[in-house]
Parts: structure tokens; sequence; C-alpha cells
């Protein structure tokens, strides 16, 4: 039901398209002045055109490497095998060789490990800037080794490869690809939004001063053909169609530096609360988010009151210039108060005697009334870098929350010292913790969704880097690649069963909601490797609906027992992705967005990223979709519904199409949140 990125991939992908905007060629208006762009027939394919580099091992391989060969002799290893003595290079060399990796020497009489020539493609400047992003990359020119590892981690997880020349600072970025053919898509041209021309801010840096609903006194529609034959509904339930979803209403709000929704919830009062951060925008990139955002909004759209929590940030080196506060995620609790979670760098947000550390990053919860006003404000976590990315209320009026900590101790202690572990916590109605529960190896491993079904059960969504320690017994881990665990626990904390969804390629399925039958729901993206289809117990034999890499949707549905009752994809030749999930009478909404307009996407595409709903039958036949957008780059984050209407919140660079009429408009390099409400057709 929530989305998150664990390393904000997708979020920093919009800001990629940000900085170089396409828009599909060929672009007209039909008769009612509506923007298509052409459609490519399903299976139309053209040879592919493969450029073949040599690509160097990246530098985590390179740590592993060297740790392998040289042992304990491998303790401050920075990556750079100059730094290693003949006798210890030679063993590094003969290993390498041994494990079939070519070994020579460069122009410098350096030593190069590569792997076997790799048929590979440079990625697109857009995809450059996204990887140095969302590492923060402080100078892209003059690359510190532990920011390349993290780039090589990044890279990874998007199937791509950093590459970089030993004794250099020089770092490219390089994708495998397939000999075997590829799929056509709309051609595109860049504009000039990489130029140097300064950026033009929203007009206003106040939040509240900036937001503005759409005229509600004429509402518009959208209709689609329905991809698959309409579902017949059983007796007793509704079906929900979104292919004639009405659009009640879209809200956009904004700063100067740019800003996000990332999620949302219903009140009780039939209005909307939305939560996500602003953003620290310097010339012309982004280097991390500042401040976090609570908006709630009526049921017709008007902005009753908002909140931007940041705090002063500390002085913590790299960290002195970068983050303050955050808001990923939000739930509303039984008595209408509101529950909002992230993580801070601030140094004054509580008093100094709330800080489990004042040098690191904090996992945050504030609680308000249903007025917006703060109740109290926690910080959870211990004396390394914690951060919470999920909370959901339970039937007792406490709630839980989940997310990653590398801390051993404090509210972290007895729980494992492993690496980064992810933990669930319960705590009652004033946050104090009731009862913890951990999950760790020696890798990285994050709950990125929690969710509670009617018994008081609940589900925790993991991504997880893991194959030992607590994941030792789940089935899929330690590929080395990210791997999502479903965990069913106990409402006193006891786990009741964990369940791996992978594959040889990425998963990252960090959308969930409780299903009608008790079960869960989980949904979000996976990439298969050259094959084109999966080998994996979660997409065997399930094509990869664009050129093998790219990314495509899936949603999975898990029985109450941990067994897997269904799986569906949703693809495009393009990038396709699903960011919220929510049970609707009759069956499933997924929300997200693509670039694809063909196959599972065979709807009109204004230009870039256009956002999508999609409706699933209770067994997972795909039904009905409704897309909206403009011409820049859209994205939808959030998802949530009342029962009567979906509420969809998330990020735009456009100021047309569905974004014309509002008050706040993106210049196409900042983006601006938006919020809207989509009536359900019966």
């Amino acid at each position: 039901m929530k989305n998150k990125f664990t390393s904000r991939l997708c979020v920093f992908m919009c800001f990629i398209l940000i900085l170089s905007t396409f828009a599909a060629c060929s672009v007209k208006q039909d008769e009612n002045g509506t923007t298509t762009a052409p459609v490519i027939p399903q299976d139309e394919w053209v040879p592919g055109i493969d450029t073949y580099v040599p690509v160097t091992i990246t530098n985590v391989e390179l740590v592993e490497l060297v740790s392998e060969a040289l042992g304990e002799e491998a303790s401050g290893f920075n990556g750079d095998l100059n730094t290693l003595t003949p006798e210890q290079l030679e063993k590094v060399e003969n290993l390498a060789a041994d494990k079939g990796l070519v070994v020579e020497k460069d122009e410098n009489n350096n030593t190069v490990i590569k792997k076997e020539d790799v048929p590979a493609t440079n990625v697109t400047p857009e995809e450059y800037t996204q990887i140095m992003n969302q590492v923060s990359v402080k100078d892209p020119n003059n690359i510190s080794p532990s920011e390349y590892v993290e780039i090589s981690k990044v890279a990874a997880t998007n199937n791509m490869i950093a590459v970089t020349k030993p004794g250099s600072s020089e770092v490219a970025i390089v994708k495998p690809v397939s000999t075997t053919k590829r799929p056509t898509s709309p051609a595109a041209k860049p504009t000039n939004a990489n130029s140097a021309n300064p950026v033009n801010p929203v007009p206003s840096q106040d939040f509240n001063a900036t937001v503005a609903p759409l005229d509600t006194t004429k509402k518009t529609t959208s209709v689609y053909v329905p991809v698959t034959p309409a579902y017949v509904a059983s007796k007793g339930t509704t079906k929900a169609d979104v292919s004639t979803l009405a659009t009640d209403w879209v809200s956009t709000a904004g700063t100067a530096s740019g800003s996000v929704f990332w999620d949302n919830e219903a009140t009780a009062d039939g209005g909307i609360v939305s939560v996500g951060y602003t953003y620290q925008f310097i010339d012309g990139s982004v280097k991390d988010y500042t401040s976090g955002i609570i908006a709630k909004y009526s049921d017709d759209g008007k902005l009753e009151w908002s909140k931007i929590i940041g705090g002063t940030a500390a002085n913590r080196g790299e960290y002195a210039v970068k983050a303050k506060t955050s808001f990923e995620n939000v739930a509303v609790l039984n008595d209408g108060s509101i529950l909002v979670v992230g993580e801070t760098r601030a140094e004054d947000i509580v008093s100094p005697a709330e800080y489990k550390c004042p040098e690191t990053v904090e996992g945050i919860v504030v609680k308000l009334n249903s007025k917006g006003d703060v109740v109290w404000t926690k910080l959870y976590g211990g004396s390394k870098g914690d951060m919470i990315h999920s909370v959901h209320p339970t039937a007792d009026g406490g709630f839980v929350i989940g997310g990653k900590s590398e801390s051993p101790d404090a509210d972290l202690k007895d729980l494992g010292t492993q690496s980064i572990k992810a933990f669930i916590f319960k705590c009652d109605a004033n946050g104090n913790i009731q009862w913890r529960q951990a999950l760790s190896g020696s890798k990285h491993n994050t709950v990125e969704d929690l969710e509670v079904n009617s018994a008081g059960e609940i589900y925790a969504d993991i991504a997880c880097y893991s194959g030992d320690g607590e994941f030792a017994d789940v089935e899929g881990t330690g590929l080395l690649k990210k791997t999502t665990v479903i965990v069913k626990i106990s409402p006193t904390g006891s786990i009741l069963w964990k369940k791996g969804i992978f594959d040889t390629g990425v998963t990252n399925l960090y959308a969930m909601d409780i299903a009608h039958d008790g079960g869960v729901v989980i949904a979000g993206n996976y990439s298969v490797p050259a094959s084109g289809t999966g080998e994996g117990t979660a997409f065997e034999g399930i094509y990869n609906g664009g050129t093998a890499g790219t990314m495509d949707g899936a949603i999975i549905k898990i029985k109450s027992d941990g067994s897997i009752g269904w799986t569906r994809t949703v693809v495009g030749f393009e990038h396709d992705f699903i960011t919220g999930i929510v049970a609707i009478p009759g069956g499933y909404a997924v929300s997200g967005y693509t670039k694809s307009t063909n196959r599972d996407f065979k709807v009109t595409n204004a230009g870039n990223f256009d956002c999508f709903v999609y409706t699933l039958s209770t067994g997972g036949k795909l039904e009905s979709i409704y897309a909206f957008g403009g011409s820049n780059t859209d994205n939808a984050r959030g998802l949530c519904t009342d029962g009567e209407a979906l509420y969809i919140c998330g990020s735009t660079n456009s100021s047309d199409g569905m974004f014309s009429n509002g008050s706040v408009k993106s210049n196409g390099e900042v983006p601006v949140c938006f919020i809207g409400r989509y009536q359900i057709a019966k």
C-alpha cells in the first residue's frame, strides 16, 4: 500500500529526467485537443545496435577479490591496487586468473582486472546523472573511493556497471545489453534542459501560499480501452473500473527548491493527508532532501493546513550541507491523530537529551492531532545510522514502525550487530516501545513496508541483500542481488514464516497491502537479464516486456501461509514502475508511472513518464487502466482509497495536461507536489 525506494532511486530518476527532458516525436492533437503519441505495434522488433566494451570489475568486486586473496592482509584496502606490495598484488592477480578474469596492464603499467569483454553500451547522460545524484557525489570529476563504492552498488542494483581507471578518479557507467533483437520505442529528442541557464524557481518558498486546487466545477474524464476482457464480479461484490475514472480534483504545491509527496492516507473526515519532503537544489542539481512536508486536504481538494519540519542540519562532515528531515510514510490512527515517519539529521528537532546520538542519522516519528498540531516528536535508533520507512496503526491504538539500522545499542540493543538490520518496533499510542524484532545479515537489509491484518498479524516487506544470519533459511537470498523477503509476525512479535521473492535479475517489490483473504499483495518492479525470461521462482518463464534490463511492473499475491497465489506482470517496451497498491471492491488497484505506450500500456502518453492506475481482479487479471499527466516527467508515488475514490500523490515537472490549471506550476526543472482524488466508477 505504501511506496518506498530504499535508496530513493526512483525519486532521483525523476530528477535526471528533469535535467534532460524527452518528448515523443510525432506528437499530435486529436479533434478533442487530447495530446497523443504514436503507439508502436506490440510485436514490432528491429535489430539492436550493440557496442562491445571491456568492463573493469567494480570496486565492490575488487574489494571482495582482494579480501579473498589476502585475508587479514586486506584490512584497510581502499580499492587502489597500487597500495599493495608486489607480493600481495601477485596473489590477487593469480586469484583473478583462476576465476577466469582478465589481468592486464594499462599505459602506466598499473594492473587492470576485467571480466571477459561484455557487450555493453554507455549509459545516457541522464542515467549517469541519476546515479551521481543518488549517491550525492560532490564533484563528478574527482570521485572519492567511498563514493565509488556507493556508485558501484547503485549501478549494480539497476543492472549497470561502474567502470574506473586504476589510479584515476574518472568513472564511467555502462550497462550490459543483449545481442538479440530488441523492441522499438517511440523516437525521442532531448530538449535543452541541460543548458547552463539558471533555474527559474517556483514562485514561493512558502508551501502554504502556493497550494491551489483545480476548478472543481468542471470534472474531467479520460477514457481508455481495457487491455483484457471485462472481469465479471462475484455475487455480492462490486467491480472497480478505472477506465472511466473521473478526476474530481488535482492540487499542486511546491517550493523553490523542489518538492515531492511520497505517501498519503485518507482521514476520517473524508479528506486526505500527504507527506514528503523538499529538496536542496544547488547549481542546477539536486543535493539531498531538506525538510519534511505534512499537508492536510479537505474532501474537495482545499488545503486545510500544512507543516514543514526541518530543523538545523548538524555539523556532521559531509552531512552538514545535505539533509535535514524527510517523511516517507503516514498513518491515521483510530482517534483521528496522524503519524508521520522518516529520518532526520537535524540537531535541534527535539531536546538534546532526546537524541540517541547527535552525530548520526536517526529515525523520526511525529504525532499530530487532526488539526495539525504536533502532539509529540520521538527519535528512534542508536549510535549509528537509523531510518524509519513505514508505519501502520494497530487495533489497540498503538502502531508498528519499520526501517533499517546500523546501530548495535540503545533501541537496537541485543538485536544483532551484523551490518544493516531490518527492524520492526511495536509501540503504544505514546510511542513507547512494547516489543522489538530485527532481522540481520552481513549485508544491507531494510523494512520497506508494513501491513497489519484483522487478526493483528503483521506483514513486513524487506529488501534483503544478505544470505546469512536470519536470512540463511530463506530461499533465494545471498545471490548478491536484492531479494524481497516477506515476513509474517504474530501480534506479540514472534516470526511465523519468511518467504523470499527472487529471480536472476533485480526484484524491487516495496509496496504492500492486505489481500481480501487475509494474506498480502505486494507490488513493485523487476528486471531480468539478457535471457529475456526469469529463472527464479517468482518470474520463471515470464517474459521481460522490454529490452532485457528494463524495469517492468509486478504484482504478487501471497497467501496467509506464505505460498504464492498468483503472479502478474505489467509490461511495456520502456521502463514501467509500480509504486503503490491497495485493495478495492472486487480486486486491487496499483499506481505508478511509465514511459511505455505499448503492450499493457496502449494508452495515450503525453510525453516522457506519465502516471497510471491499473485495476486487477482478485485473481490477478488486468482489467482497466487510467493514465494521466503532462508533457514532462510525472511520477505517481502514494496510493490510498477511502472505498469510494482513489487518492494519488507524487511529483510533476509538467505544467500542462492534467496539471495545466494549478496555480503552482513546475518550470520543467524543479518538480512540484501533486495530489488528486479520482472517483471510482462502479
